[in-house]
């Protein structure tokens, strides 16, 4: 029995390649002759380094960038084997993880440090950049990042507005005489885990600036300050960013790379599942395993564990699901792509007893589909 093993991370956990293994265990507990494919999945989001590096050939780097609030944080990408590629993460320099939920600032939080991050890719000589988008704490249309590359954000005075989404209420013109030339000659690529549009019901103010410790009243603004900043894109540079797909991926960071440095916006998890080759380990395999942290509506918008239930269901791999979380709302007829899902809690539990616990709640959910895919094969046969 081949099993395809292709789970996300489950953040602040497990990575991806902690999740296969611990899945591996579970399946090898039922019958040792049962072979998992291990295949570890990123969408854009946590892991994508990793992956890119392990798969790939590669090397790490580290510098000190600013996190989303100011604070000197150690960020790690890498560079691959061509030497001419990084792969970053925006939630390592400008990510939730970055910061405790006391240290929350929706208005202020800054993609700056990752705009530094792909400053040191550019010194060392990279030609082409991918970033992962997944986990940001913030919300400023990537101006952060455009800042840190020479761009300049002014109000009618002439100064610099403030950082974040809130200053973009302020802004009077942008001025791109200063960004690094570097960037003209640099392919930009961004994998995107969610396709939200920048702005509207659906926009990343709306959708995920809660998230990010934003009230009410401060999401509207935050609304209203990424309209203003789309409409003064369209007059400097006459571009339309606020519907445009993916462009509400990290706080807008998506549409403000897409307008002003040309990146590519593409569905993470397809970006992803090219580079690992996902589609010939899958035609190998008879049944397929993923996992996710928490499992609700956003994973049907471009998440890893749905991506991959889907290619199966076109194969006809039956697909099941082991998962940290399901909503209260949950709806199984979401998610019909799975054969079947399973939460790891075995018992009432915090969600912190949940995370410390989480690979060998992980293994027993594996060998509880091990144990049912063997009955069932026993029966067949």
């Amino acid at each position: 029995m081949k099993i395809l093993v292709a789970p996300n991370a489950f953040k602040g956990s497990l990575n991806a390649y902690e999740v296969a293994e611990k899945i591996a265990e579970g399946l090898q507990m039922v019958d040792p002759e049962i072979e998992p494919i291990l295949c570890p999945i990123a969408d854009g989001g946590e892991g994508t380094v990793e992956i890119f590096v392990e798969t790939g050939g590669g090397t790490y780097h580290t510098c000190e960038v600013s996190n989303a609030i100011g604070e000197p944080v150690e960020a790690r990408y890498g560079i691959l084997a061509d030497r001419r590629t990084a792969v970053l993460e925006l939630a390592e320099a400008s990510g939730l993880g970055q910061l405790p939920p006391s240290k929350l600032a929706p208005m202020k939080a800054s993609t700056f440090g990752t705009g530094q991050l792909m400053l040191d890719a550019l010194d060392k000589g990279c030609k082409r950049i991918i970033l992962g988008l997944g986990g940001s704490a913030t919300t400023d249309g990537g101006t952060g990042i455009l800042k840190a590359l020479g761009i300049k954000f002014l109000n009618e005075s002439g100064y610099q507005v403030p950082p974040g989404g809130g200053g973009l209420g302020f802004l009077d013109n942008i001025d791109i005489s200063g960004l690094d030339p570097r960037i003209a000659t640099c392919e930009i690529i961004l994998p995107c885990d969610v396709s939200n549009p920048l702005l509207g019901e659906k926009g990343c103010s709306t959708v995920f600036s809660p998230q990010k410790g934003a009230t009410k009243e401060q999401m509207n603004l935050l609304e209203e300050n990424l309209s203003h900043f789309a409409q003064l894109t369209k007059q400097k540079l006459g571009k339309e960013i606020g519907d445009m797909p993916f462009g509400g991926a990290a706080g807008g960071t998506s549409a403000g790379l897409s307008a002003f440095l040309d990146a590519k916006l593409i569905g993470g998890i397809d970006f992803m599942l090219h580079q690992i080759g996902f589609e010939s380990k899958l035609r190998e395999a008879q049944y397929l395993i993923t996992a996710e942290g928490r499992l609700d509506s956003q994973s049907l918008d471009g998440k890893g564990p749905y991506g991959v239930a889907r290619r199966a269901k076109v194969r006809n791999v039956p697909a099941f699901c082991i998962t940290g979380q399901l909503p209260e709302d949950f709806d199984p007829k979401q998610f019909d792509v799975f054969q079947s899902i399973f939460p790891i809690p075995t018992r009432p539990m915090s969600l912190e007893t949940a995370m410390a616990q989480g690979g060998e709640l992980v293994r027993f959910a594996a060998w509880q589909i091990g144990s049912m895919l063997k009955v069932a094969q026993n029966l067949l046969n």
